[in-house]
């Protein structure tokens, strides 16, 4: 009777993992195997530090694509379709939700020694918001670095494919490549965020008064960070060998609005200044502009973009200008940053 149990628990013991490591070898919820098909293109993320970090660690370790530059931001950098810098430019979009510039010399490290060798290329998404914050905690230096440490512990592939919480983010993935939904999910193939519907005008309305609503109390007890220009002078030269593209995060009309209202012009024009300062040029997309006025058709929500309006800011990113609206994407530089500022 007692070794009938014993057997009975192993084999349904082992048959549940089993059937775990299928449906997560298949769904790859984590992004630690190199095959993409059908079933496994559309991802959720619920750490996308994590999940970005696998993707480009494993798609170098399995000869599956090697990347030259890297794209860094918010999740407003996220939905940047890279794919759209080829043939000149392989970049990983590496923008995580809610990431801040005291991030990017961690995670620019471990791009490089991934690639093997300094970074050709590395584009910066820069956040107004992020750009304030305390002094004691706005050092680059001593930032975390657990997400790229996770994937140099021995057996990180097999103990992915046994864990349960990424078992139920699998049975969703497989659902959404099955059946499409409303959802945005991150499609690896393009490797970027995709909206596959688009939602209604109603809740689309109601995300963009809800996301105004949280910034009209970001900004009302907003101060700039006095860090910010040595933040970003860490960056730079700490990777002497990469040229450095960076560009400013747009955001709805209304938002920008509400930041002049809340008497904050003057850090806006610091933060520019420090930029600018910084790294010499900038693409600036966080005025107002055609596509800010236009924020119905060009925003999910008060700031962040749509599709399209990312398109158009890879394609400006590279120098393009057919079809973009010519205010949209202003080149900023230490020559013409004092007249810019003035008109504001």
């Amino acid at each position: 009777m007692y070794k009938t149990w014993i057997k009975t628990f192993l084999g349904v013991f082992l048959g549940g993992l089993a059937v775990v490591m299928l449906t997560n070898a298949v769904a790859d919820p984590m992004l630690v195997l190199p095959f993409v098909h059908k079933l496994n293109n559309r991802v959720r993320f619920i750490n996308d530090r994590q999940q970005k970090t696998n993707l480009l660690f494993f798609s170098r370790y399995y000869n599956v694509k090697d990347y030259d530059g890297i794209l860094l931001g918010s999740s407003r950098s996220g939905s940047i379709d890279t794919t759209l810098f080829e043939p000149q430019e392989h970049v990983f979009n590496y923008a995580a939700a809610a990431s801040s510039p005291q991030e990017a010399v961690s995670y620019l490290q471990f791009a490089q020694e991934v690639h093997g060798k300094p970074l050709q290329v590395a584009y910066i998404g820069l956040d107004f918001m992020s750009a304030g914050g305390q002094k004691s905690k706005s050092r680059t230096k001593g930032i975390p670095v657990v997400y790229t440490q996770e994937i140099k512990k021995p057996l990180y592939t097999l103990a992915n494919l046994m864990n349960l919480k990424a078992f139920h983010l699998s049975t969703r993935i497989l659902r959404a490549n099955l059946h499409r939904t409303k959802s945005s999910y991150f499609e690896r193939e393009a490797g970027t965020l995709v909206l596959y519907e688009q939602p209604n005008p109603q809740e689309v309305q109601a995300a963009f008064n809800h996301t105004l609503e949280i910034y009209r109390g970001v900004y009302n007890n907003y101060h700039y960070n006095p860090d910010y220009k040595q933040i970003l002078t860490e960056i730079k030269q700490a990777f002497p060998q990469t040229r450095f593209k960076v560009f400013t995060t747009p955001v709805s009309e209304p938002q920008f609005e509400m930041l002049k209202q809340a008497g904050l012009l003057n850090d806006y024009k610091a933060w520019l200044t420090d930029i600018v300062d910084v790294f010499g040029e900038l693409t600036h997309f966080m005025d107002t502009n055609e596509v800010t006025r236009n924020y119905p058709l060009y925003f999910s929500d008060s700031h962040h973009t749509t599709q399209e309006a990312s398109a158009l800011m890879a394609r400006r990113l590279q120098g393009q200008t057919q079809g973009i609206p010519a205010d949209f994407g202003k080149v900023l530089t230490r020559e013409n940053l004092p007249a810019y500022l003035a008109g504001l």
